[in-house]
């Protein structure tokens, strides 16, 4: 039996290279993002016993997750860190956090292994299966512009698995059948606020897919994960920024529309059912990944709302229009 240890708590982005301390919300996009490493590590090792360890906001999306044993909720705080002796001995931690008190924290379990984040000479490093550093050379060369890949490939080859395209893990959550053709998933994070079409801009393309006698739902569950989630699956295709919303929709085997600006399509696998549209800005920075736009124009002011449409058009399933 392999005892693995993951510890992905959503206060740090994987992907995001600045050295953040603990703080704000949780990113529960981050922590979706990261279950394809339970079937890759299923594969790895077949008679294994994970716990993931993560936020109590984000533990609604892994729990009862197949390939999860144990869940142990944490909210990041030195206070109410779990002792690292009563984890028991792991055979494989792997740490997806950056802030030094989890590094530092992760570092004291006791393990014969460890992969993921921890600090050398006080700055953020990557230990991978390989001895390699494509994630540290990866994050350096995508602040530069540097070629991107799907984000859950740097995963799995970190941990010695190979990207055969594994899916999301959702955990046990009962979802609603289809009953609206499309669902406009308008909100984002506080983040990136950046990440946003503007308001008026949906409301045009809800008229836009009103007149082609598509029936639209408008985002629900804002407060409640559960909710939430129960709303995505009752639609047929989801029209979403790059947040929680288009993984979960991927997760739930909806169709999906993913709207960029500031971030890049190319990062995300669409895992056969996404068309991604990138904004028509002509901005040397983007994608900037910033948090504010320093731009006269902010690029998802210049979205395609005719481009969104067709591809809303082609992407409903055959038959999948609500009645």
């Amino acid at each position: 039996m392999t005892r693995i240890g993951i510890i992905k708590l959503g206060l740090s982005e994987t992907l995001d290279d600045a050295d953040r301390g603990v703080g704000g919300p949780p990113s529960l996009g981050d922590v979706l993002r990261a279950t394809p490493l339970l079937p890759a590590l299923a594969e790895l090792y077949p008679h294994n016993h994970l716990t993931w360890m993560t936020t109590p906001q984000a533990a609604p999306l892994l729990a009862g997750g197949p390939g999860i044993d144990r869940l142990i909720t944490w909210d990041g705080g030195p206070e109410q860190a779990p002792k690292a002796q009563d984890l028991g001995a792991m055979d494989l931690v792997i740490n997806l956090e950056k802030a030094r008190s989890i590094c530092d924290w992760a570092d004291g379990i006791p393990a014969q292994k460890r992969l993921g984040f921890f600090r050398r000479n006080g700055q953020v490093a990557c230990r991978e299966q390989d001895g390699n550093r494509r994630i540290m050379t990866y994050l350096a060369a995508r602040r530069n512009g540097g070629p991107r890949q799907p984000w859950q490939s740097l995963l799995l080859e970190m941990a010695g698995a190979s990207w055969l395209g594994q899916p999301y893990v959702l955990g046990d959550i009962a979802t609603a059948e289809p009953a609206h053709d499309v669902g406009l998933n308008y909100a984002v994070g506080g983040k990136w606020p950046t990440k946003a079409m503007p308001q008026a801009m949906w409301q045009e393309l809800a008229e836009r897919l009103n007149a082609e006698g598509l029936t639209i739902s408008w985002q629900r569950g804002h407060n409640d994960l559960r909710k939430y989630l129960n709303w995505i699956a009752s639609c047929h295709l989801l029209v979403t920024h790059d947040s929680l919303g288009l993984h979960a929709a991927l997760a739930l085997g909806r169709r999906v529309v993913g709207l960029f600006g500031p971030t890049s399509a190319q990062e995300i696998h669409g895992y056969g059912l996404a068309t991604f549209i990138s904004a028509n800005a002509g901005c040397p920075a983007l994608p900037c990944y910033a948090e504010c736009c320093a731009h006269e124009r902010h690029c998802m002011e210049m979205m395609d709302l005719n481009q969104i449409r067709r591809a809303v058009l082609r992407g409903l399933p055959k038959g999948g229009r609500a009645k």
